[in-house]
C-alpha cells in the first residue's frame, strides 16, 4: 500500500507549546534530491547518506552543516525564514493547525519581504524569559533590541501576505496544498497499520 508522500520542496511545521518552541523543517523530496544531484548542487553523497530525501531544520546550525557536508546552497538566511514564518503564524491568530505543509515559493515570498525590511542580517533576539544580570550596560542593550523588535512587529503587520485570505480556514489555504504522490492519505494509512 502506498502512502501520499509531497513531489515538490516545501516545509513543514510543528507548532509546540511555548516553552518548546515550534519547529520549521526544509523538506527535500527524494525525486528533487536526484535532480539536484544530476545538475551538481549538491555533492553525491546526499543521497547516499538520505536515499529518500532529507527534511532540514531551518537554523543556522543545520542549514550551515548542510552547506558543509553536501555543497547545499540556501538563498536565504534561516534566521529570516523562521521570521517569515512567525508573521504568517501571527496572522492565523489561533485558527491553525498543529502541523501541515507551506509551500516553499509561498513562505520565501514573505521572508524575503522581511530581508528587505530589515537587511542582509537579522537581529538575534533575546527572549524576554532570558536571564539578564545586573550589569547596565547588558540592561540597556536588552532594552534597545526590545525596542527594535517592537519596530520589526509592527512593520511586520503590514507586509502584504499575497494569497493568503483571513476569511479561509488555514488547512483551505491554496499555500497549504502541496504536490503530493497518488497513494492513501498519510493518517488513515497509518491507523490502518496500527490496527493490525
Amino acid at each position: 500500500m502506498k502512502i501520499k508522500l509531497p513531489k515538490e520542496i516545501h516545509y513543514y511545521y510543528e507548532i509546540t507549546p511555548k516553552s518548546k518552541g515550534d519547529r520549521l523543517l526544509y523538506c527535500i523530496p527524494k525525486s528533487k534530491l536526484e535532480d539536484m544531484k544530476q545538475q551538481e548542487q549538491v555533492k553525491e553523497s546526499i543521497t547516499v547518506d538520505y536515499p529518500l530525501g532529507v527534511d532540514i531544520k531551518v537554523s543556522m546550525e543545520h542549514f550551515e552543516e548542510y552547506q558543509n557536508l553536501y555543497g547545499m546552497h540556501f538563498d536565504l538566511d534561516p534566521r529570516i525564514i523562521y521570521q517569515a514564518f512567525q508573521v504568517l503564524k501571527s496572522r492565523w491568530k489561533k485558527d491553525y493547525p498543529k502541523t501541515g505543509f507551506i509551500e516553499k515559493e509561498f513562505l520565501e515570498d514573505i521572508a524575503n519581504q522581511i530581508k528587505n525590511k530589515i537587511g542582509e542580517q537579522p537581529l538575534e533576539f533575546p527572549s524576554v524569559t532570558d536571564k539578564l544580570s545586573n550589569h547596565r550596560r547588558q540592561k540597556r542593550t536588552f532594552k534597545t533590541l526590545q525596542t527594535v523588535k517592537n519596530r520589526l512587529k509592527k512593520d511586520f503587520k503590514e507586509l502584504k501576505i499575497r494569497r493568503f485570505d483571513p476569511d479561509i480556514p488555514i488547512q483551505e489555504q491554496s499555500f497549504t496544498k502541496v504536490k503530493m504522490s497518488k497513494g492513501s492519505e498519510p493518517l488513515s494509512f497509518f491507523s490502518k497499520v496500527q490496527k493490525k
